[in-house]
C-alpha cells in the first residue's frame, strides 16, 4: 500500500506544484490514506444509490463555503475540504448569464449527447452560398451593449474575428468560409429574456439574430424560442484577452449544434445537493484528471473525453471539424 500511494504522489507531483492550492505532499498523502479506511475511497467511481440507475459519480475533493462549514465540520479533511460526490448534468436552465439549475443524468444520455455532436436545426436566417472558391455562410448580427462601460468597437471586431476564423476549412478540395456582418443595434429595439415581450421587437429585424453583450454575464449561452428562433447572450470578456473560440462557439450554437460537454453537480456523502455557486472541486485521480482538467474556480464544472478537440466541447482548446462543415452543407 505504501509503495502505491509513493507512486500515486509522484504522478500528482507536477499538477500540484503548478497548482495554485497545492498541498503538501505529506497532506496528501494523509489524505488518501484516510479515504482508504472509509465507504468511500477518494477515487473511487460508483453508482450513485440516490439518483437515477446508472448514473455514476466520482469522489472529489470540494472546497466547502463558509456557511457549509459548521454543518460539515466533521468531515472536513483539510483547508476546508471534504469529500464529495461529483454527478454529469445537463442544464435546465439560464437566466441572465448565469445557471439557475442542472438536471443530474444517465450514463446513456451521455453517450446520446456525445453521440449527437454532429446533429444540427437550421436557423433561417443564416445562408449557406456558393461561388468560385466554395462554401460561404452568411449571416447578420445585431448586437446590443448592456452597459455603456463596454469597449464596443473593440467586441464587435472580436466577434467577427472569432467567427470568421474559427468557422472555416477545407471539406476535401472544397474550401469552407463563414462571412458575418456584426453591427451595434440600439437598446431600444433590444429583446427582452422574457421573450413573450419581444415578438413585436423582433419583427423590427427580422433578418438579424440578436446578440446581448453584458459584463454581468457568467455564462455565455445561446436561448432558442420557436417564434423569435435564437438569441446570444454572451458574456463580454476583457479587451485584453483572447476570446480563444469563445464567440465561435456561441456561433456554433446559432448554426444549431449543441453543446458537446456535461457539466457536474456537486453531492455529499448522504446524497445532499452541496452547492451551485462559484466554489472549487479539486481532482486527484491521475485519469480522472485528464478527463476532467486540473481544479475548477467557476460556475459548476464542464466535463469532456474524446471530444476535447471539438469547439462546441472545449473553445480554447477545440476546433471546428470537418464533420462540422459536412453537417452545415448538408442541413443548409
Amino acid at each position: 500500500m505504501k509503495i502505491f500511494l509513493f507512486v500515486l504522489i509522484l504522478s500528482f507531483y507536477s499538477f500540484l506544484e503548478n497548482s495554485v492550492f497545492a498541498l503538501e505532499s505529506k497532506k496528501l498523502l494523509e489524505w488518501i490514506d484516510a479515504s482508504q479506511k472509509t465507504p468511500y475511497p477518494l477515487l473511487a467511481t460508483f453508482e450513485v444509490p440516490w439518483l437515477r440507475k446508472k448514473t455514476t459519480g466520482q469522489i472529489v475533493l470540494f472546497q466547502l463555503p463558509k456557511d457549509l462549514e459548521v454543518k460539515y465540520q466533521n468531515e472536513i479533511l483539510g483547508d476546508g475540504f471534504i469529500k464529495a460526490v461529483a454527478v454529469k448534468a445537463s442544464v435546465e436552465n439560464i437566466l441572465e448569464g448565469k445557471i439557475q439549475s442542472l438536471r443530474p443524468i444517465t450514463d446513456l444520455e451521455v453517450e446520446q449527447i456525445h453521440d449527437s455532436a454532429f446533429s444540427l436545426q437550421p436557423d433561417p436566417r443564416l445562408t449557406l452560398d456558393q461561388d468560385q472558391k466554395g462554401y460561404v455562410l452568411h449571416g447578420k448580427l445585431g448586437v446590443y451593449f448592456e452597459e455603456d462601460s463596454i469597449d464596443q468597437e473593440f467586441y464587435l471586431d472580436a466577434i467577427k474575428k472569432d467567427i470568421e476564423s474559427y468557422w472555416q476549412g477545407k471539406m476535401g478540395d472544397v474550401s469552407f468560409r463563414t462571412e458575418v456582418s456584426v453591427e451595434k443595434h440600439s437598446k431600444t429595439c433590444r429583446i427582452s429574456m422574457n421573450f413573450s415581450q419581444a415578438n413585436q421587437r423582433i419583427l423590427m429585424l427580422p433578418d438579424h439574430i440578436h446578440i446581448h453583450v453584458s459584463e454581468n454575464y457568467q455564462v455565455s449561452s445561446v436561448h432558442y424560442d420557436a417564434q423569435l428562433g435564437s438569441t446570444g447572450y454572451w458574456g463580454a470578456i476583457s479587451p485584453q484577452k483572447n476570446s480563444q473560440g469563445l464567440y465561435a462557439h456561441e456561433f456554433g450554437h446559432l448554426i444549431g449544434f449543441k453543446d458537446d460537454y456535461i457539466y457536474l453537480v456537486f453531492y455529499d456523502l448522504n446524497g445532499n445537493l452541496l452547492s451551485n455557486q462559484i466554489y472549487r472541486v479539486k481532482i486527484l485521480s491521475e485519469p480522472f484528471r485528464q478527463d476532467y482538467g486540473n481544479l475548477v474556480v467557476a460556475p459548476y464544472f464542464c466535463w469532456t473525453t474524446h471530444a476535447s478537440e471539438n469547439l462546441m466541447a472545449n473553445h480554447k482548446t477545440g476546433k471546428v471539424l470537418p464533420e462540422h462543415l459536412h453537417a452545415i452543407v448538408k442541413a443548409y
